[in-house]
Protein backbone atom coordinates (compact mmCIF):
# COMPACT_ATOMS: atom_id res chain seq x y z
CA UNK A 1 0.00 0.00 0.00
CA UNK A 2 1.57 3.26 -1.02
CA UNK A 3 1.17 6.39 1.25
CA UNK A 4 -1.17 7.76 -0.61
CA UNK A 5 -3.72 4.86 -0.68
CA UNK A 6 -2.87 4.59 3.13
CA UNK A 7 -3.80 8.54 3.25
CA UNK A 8 -7.07 8.17 1.35
CA UNK A 9 -8.24 4.86 3.58
CA UNK A 10 -7.51 7.24 6.62
CA UNK A 11 -9.53 9.71 5.43
CA UNK A 12 -12.69 7.38 4.73
CA UNK A 13 -12.33 6.16 8.00
CA UNK A 14 -11.29 8.80 10.71
CA UNK A 15 -14.51 10.82 10.30
CA UNK A 16 -16.87 7.65 11.47
CA UNK A 17 -14.05 6.79 14.22
CA UNK A 18 -14.50 10.25 15.63
CA UNK A 19 -17.26 10.91 17.98
CA UNK A 20 -17.82 14.58 18.76
CA UNK A 21 -19.33 13.77 22.11
CA UNK A 22 -16.63 11.91 22.81
CA UNK A 23 -13.36 14.13 21.65
CA UNK A 24 -11.33 15.26 24.86
CA UNK A 25 -10.58 19.20 25.37
CA UNK A 26 -7.31 19.87 26.68
CA UNK A 27 -6.66 22.32 29.13
CA UNK A 28 -5.18 25.17 27.09
CA UNK A 29 -1.21 25.49 27.39
CA UNK A 30 -1.53 29.06 28.26
CA UNK A 31 -3.93 28.49 31.45
CA UNK A 32 -1.72 25.49 32.57
CA UNK A 33 1.58 27.79 32.49
CA UNK A 34 -0.62 30.44 34.44
CA UNK A 35 -2.15 27.53 36.75
CA UNK A 36 1.63 25.91 37.44
CA UNK A 37 3.19 29.66 38.37
CA UNK A 38 0.44 30.09 40.71
CA UNK A 39 -1.98 32.95 38.87
CA UNK A 40 -4.86 31.55 38.47
CA UNK A 41 -6.64 28.28 40.04
CA UNK A 42 -8.46 25.48 37.36
CA UNK A 43 -11.88 25.70 38.02
CA UNK A 44 -13.70 22.04 38.49
CA UNK A 45 -13.66 20.20 35.40
CA UNK A 46 -10.27 21.49 34.60
CA UNK A 47 -9.11 19.99 37.76
CA UNK A 48 -10.38 17.00 37.06
CA UNK A 49 -9.41 16.49 34.10
CA UNK A 50 -6.06 17.15 35.18
CA UNK A 51 -6.23 14.41 37.55
CA UNK A 52 -7.25 12.11 34.49
CA UNK A 53 -5.39 13.57 31.53
CA UNK A 54 -1.31 12.29 31.50
CA UNK A 55 -0.88 14.64 28.34
CA UNK A 56 -1.92 17.72 30.37
CA UNK A 57 -0.03 16.64 34.10
CA UNK A 58 3.09 15.85 31.90
CA UNK A 59 2.44 19.25 29.96
CA UNK A 60 2.11 21.00 33.91
CA UNK A 61 5.17 19.44 34.74
CA UNK A 62 7.47 20.85 32.22
CA UNK A 63 6.14 23.61 33.22
CA UNK A 64 6.94 23.44 36.75
CA UNK A 65 10.42 21.91 35.77
CA UNK A 66 10.92 24.58 33.04
CA UNK A 67 10.51 27.34 36.31
CA UNK A 68 13.49 25.94 38.60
Amino acid sequence: MTRREFAGLLAFMLPAAIDNQHTIRHIGNRRLFDFTAGAIKLDEREREHLHQCGMCQKTACAFLQSAT
